[in-house]
């Protein structure tokens, strides 16, 4: 069953109730004081303390936290936002208005223009736009055992979505806790990052190597994405899929070395043949003339190091050494 939670604004009594229903019914659970209004019409930025909803459809009627204020509450669907002109409905009202003014007389319009009529053609230009925010977000139904999903559609004011008019939160998804732990490893997505989980319990600052590819699991339990440094040395990892990069790697503009293990080189690189020169500190590759340990090099655009030639009038020897 699909339960709705629909909270609305009156004020300015401030209390929250609950009823137990039929399977068939919705249950519904109304806000009547503007501040919460304000405070669940937008995705939770800060993890508060100390409130909650209660959740219908209970013998009892057991509490559950809302993202705002359950740390463990997670948006796994990010927010969108979307106007929606109603053109559709208005034209439908116009058709219905069309209608009723066809049967209606001459002589009656006549008499009704101002007070009926008017109001009557009008009636589409009064079906304004309609401005929407959608997430999903997760929480933990620990008496029922469940994880539970809801989506939260929010109605605001106008296109700035800076004031919201109404809340709706509907369950779309319930599991059993009990679920991940069957796994005996999987990928679980909590917006806006993903996390390994084994027997329900999530890796942290571990190496995990899934499906070929090698991941890192940080101190969070999120799956490592670009940039990071791990035990004194910097790795770099798919921006999107979180796997490590190895080898040649083109990043900002710039070229890096991965060995094999994932590491980040520098200084000095033999490959295939050519040596190449990296950024002692920050690993980027080197190009043109570089001054390595009180010699003269020149390195090409590729990053090959010149040999056995003669660049800007300078004699370069097979060792790579510049005679300047």
């Amino acid at each position: 069953m699909i339960s709705i939670f629909i909270l609305n604004i009156c004020l300015p009594v401030k209390f929250v109730y609950a009823q137990s229903k039929k399977s068939d019914e919705i249950d519904t659970i109304s806000y009547t004081d503007e501040e919460n209004l304000k405070k669940y019409g937008f995705p939770p930025k800060n993890k508060l303390a100390n409130s909650s909803i209660i959740s219908p459809g209970y013998e009892n009627s057991m509490v559950l936290s809302l993202p705002n204020d359950n740390p463990d509450s997670l948006i796994i669907v990010e927010p969108i936002y979307r106007t929606y002109t109603n053109k559709d409905l208005k034209l439908i009202a116009d058709i219905i208005v069309s209608f009723i003014l066809g049967k209606i007389k001459y002589i009656e319009k006549y008499f009704l223009l101002d007070f009926f009529v008017s109001n009557m053609t009008n009636f589409s230009d009064n079906i304004n736009p309609t401005y929407v925010g959608s997430w999903v977000w997760e929480t933990h139904d620990y008496k029922a055992g469940h994880h539970v999903r809801y989506a939260t559609v929010v109605h605001y004011s106008d296109s700035t979505y800076s004031t919201p008019i109404g809340v709706e939160m509907i369950e779309v998804d319930r599991y059993p806790i009990e679920y991940h732990k069957s796994s005996p490893g999987e990928w679980v997505y909590y917006y806006p990052n993903y996390y390994w989980y084994e027997y329900g319990i999530p890796v942290k600052s571990e190496w995990r190597q899934v499906n070929g590819g090698w991941y890192y699991l940080q101190s969070n339990g999120v799956m490592a994405t670009g940039w990071l440094q791990i035990n004194g040395y910097w790795y770099y990892f798919d921006t999107i899929y979180g796997y490590m990069k190895t080898g040649w790697q083109q990043i900002n503009g710039a070229w890096y070395y991965f060995w094999g293990g994932g590491s980040m080189a520098t200084r000095w690189l033999e490959d295939n043949g050519y040596w190449y020169y990296l950024d002692a500190t920050h690993g980027y590759m080197k190009t043109s003339w570089q001054q390595i340990d009180g010699k003269w090099y020149y390195f090409y655009s590729s990053g090959k190091m010149a040999v056995s030639t003669v660049i800007d009038g300078y004699r370069i020897g097979s060792d790579g050494v510049a005679n300047r």
